[in-house]
């Protein structure tokens, strides 16, 4: 395990080291080991401690707050829909860009056209 700190929080427990399993039995895979420069370096390192926050909540939580959202921007009207729609909107933008490196050309189109489907849904409650 490493002992490094997380977004600059020396309280914070260590990360597992990749191939380590966790104390919940998943593992740390790293996909793309090129060190990220100005922007990504960047949204990387603020991404890091919500990243830690999200992994140690059990599984289903984060699937009952994307459903959530769908059900709120499907079935709210106007304001209420085009706002559940744009929360969800970017949380799956945050996670598209933080996995693109890792991503082959499927992943990408898939990504994108769950974003511009969410966008255009968000666009249709506004109007």
């Amino acid at each position: 395990m490493f002992g490094h700190p997380v977004a600059g929080n020396r309280n914070h427990p260590p990360i597992l080291a990749p191939g380590v399993p966790g104390p919940d039995g998943r593992t740390l895979i790293l996909v793309n080991t090129e060190k990220p420069s100005g922007t990504r370096a960047a949204v990387e390192r603020w991404s890091a401690a919500p990243l830690v926050f999200l992994t140690r909540l059990p599984r289903w939580v984060l699937l009952a707050v994307i459903l959530a959202l769908v059900a709120v921007g499907l079935v709210g009207s106007g304001w209420v829909g085009a706002a559940g729609l744009l929360v969800l909107l970017v949380l799956l933008s945050w996670f598209a860009y933080l996995s693109w490196p890792g991503l082959g050309m499927q992943g990408r189109i898939l990504r994108i056209a769950a974003l511009v489907l969410v966008a255009a849904f968000a666009v249709d409650h506004l109007l």
